[in-house]
């Protein structure tokens, strides 16, 4: 007959072996990922110095937590862009003649 105590070790047990199982799954992808090409690592949103860095963690961490990290990070600040970008990027439309219509207070020639 099995004990609550050891019910609650055996559940410990694989908790701890799940862990780690994922862990090294996670960490086999990441190291697949460093022998994709800059253009293929920029298509899914990394770098290859992100992909380094994540290997680079102890074993005992996650890579693949640092790399959704990094790319999440890397969306945000191209979302997220200043609204005066926007404007100096906006150009007047010009009329049929070629021409920029006049701005308000100028005659136009």
């Amino acid at each position: 007959m099995t004990t609550p105590a050891t019910k609650s070790q055996t559940a410990t047990a694989w908790a701890v072996f799940a862990r780690v199982f994922k862990l090294l799954k996670n960490r086999r992808q990441v190291n697949r990922l460093s022998h994709l090409t800059d253009e293929q690592l920029m298509d899914i949103g990394l770098t290859r110095s992100e992909v380094r860095s994540a290997l680079r963690q102890p074993l005992s961490s996650d890579p693949s937590v640092v790399l959704s990290q990094a790319a999440s990070i890397r969306h945000l600040s191209t979302v997220t862009r200043p609204q005066s970008a926007v404007l100096l990027a906006y150009e007047a439309p010009r009329s049929a003649g070629g021409q920029r219509p006049a701005k308000e207070g100028h005659l136009a020639a």
